[in-house]
């Protein structure tokens, strides 16, 4: 079996947790971290830091990762759309840890993360760079725009549609056919029944702004 190299730009919480995902699926025979605040050579969870974020770059030009991901987290989302668009080309891998399910009708875009127990219904659509937490449901007909984080529990009812750069806290359920913008933090356990514009902090039942 050849050797499947991938890369994860972060070793920080985020990146030792993808880590983990990638290496449960069987998929990647070894792990490399690039990371600004490690030394090369230093060892994550047996998992080697090779060099600086800006490394990746020519490791890749190289031929020496076969796919590559973002450990980096929701509090650094310019850093995250950053290398997302410095790499549009790059082959970006798709994670999916234990106990996923996903419809055969679902699309997942490059560069997203499905950690384990996360359930995807018929006719979704998830763009490029999301991370699903533990247990999230995705109900049918959902459409979510790159780059938002969802935490463990996030329920999404039927023809929801997200933007960009959005947090969505543990255990939030966002009701059917709402629609929301860009870069919003929804705060855990809220129930969002009404549309929320771009840049809203919303909390509560209902969920209200901030």
């Amino acid at each position: 079996m050849p050797q499947t190299r991938l890369g994860i730009i972060g070793a920080g919480e985020l990146g030792k947790q993808v880590a983990e995902i990638a290496m449960s699926t069987g998929s990647w025979s070894s792990i490399a971290f690039f990371d600004d605040q490690r030394k090369q050579g230093e060892q994550v969870e047996g998992h080697p830091v090779v060099g600086k974020t800006q490394d990746i770059i020519e490791t890749l030009d190289k031929g020496d990762l076969d796919g590559v991901i973002l450990g980096i987290g929701f509090h650094h989302f310019n850093v995250r759309k950053h290398w997302s668009k410095i790499g549009q080309e790059w082959p970006w891998a798709t994670l999916m840890g234990q106990g996923c399910i996903v419809a055969p009708s679902a699309q997942i875009g490059k560069g997203s993360i499905l950690y384990p127990g996360t359930i995807i219904d018929r006719k979704v659509t998830i763009d490029s760079h999301n991370l699903l937490n533990l247990g999230c449901v995705i109900a049918h007909d959902c459409f979510l725009g790159p780059n938002n984080f969802l935490a463990p529990s996030v329920t999404l009812s039927g023809f929801v549609r997200m933007g960009s750069r959005n947090f969505v806290g543990s255990g939030s359920v966002i009701s059917s056919r709402i629609t929301l913008g860009d870069d919003n933090l929804i705060g855990a356990g809220s129930v969002v029944v009404r549309d929320v514009p771009s840049g809203v902090k919303a909390y509560g039942n209902p969920a209200k702004e901030k």
